[in-house]
């Protein structure tokens, strides 16, 4: 079966065009403080929405090539199973965007917005190394 991962690919290319704008010192430089805080939100709304559908299409890629039941695994072994299925690289790296998703559902700061701004990059690289995975094998 094959997976729909064109949602994962405008995900992305909406988070980074985000980040680009959230990084321009000019263009923020010229907002005030509210503008500022609204654009970072952005940036974090991005990331959450394209963390879930990374979780959710290494959940089903999981489920539908290796017939394991994934639903009821912890997040952790997810990751962990994906990276032995060499779906992902950087297991741990996974399991620090978990943790700042359900950072970012509970709470807005600004250290909260410094924080996952700071991991955002590292972040697309990830998802789009996923991505590229997924494609391949998506044949």
């Amino acid at each position: 079966m094959s997976l729909r991962i064109d949602n994962l690919e405008r995900a992305l290319n909406a988070l980074e065009g985000s980040l680009e704008r959230v990084q321009d010192d000019s263009l923020m430089g010229a907002l005030d403080e509210i503008a500022q805080n609204t654009m970072m939100s952005g940036v974090i709304q991005h990331f959450e929405f394209t963390y879930e559908i990374c979780r959710a299409l290494i959940e089903r890629w999981l489920r539908e090539n290796h017939g394991r039941e994934i639903r009821s695994v912890s997040r952790k072994d997810l990751y962990r199973i994906a990276g032995e299925r060499e779906l992902i690289d950087g297991v741990e790296r996974w399991f620090t965007y978990h943790e700042e998703r359900n950072r970012t559902s509970h709470r807005y700061d600004e250290e909260l917005l410094t924080m996952v701004n700071d991991a955002v990059p590292q972040f697309i690289e990830d998802a789009r190394a996923l991505l590229v995975t997924l494609e391949a094998r998506n044949a």
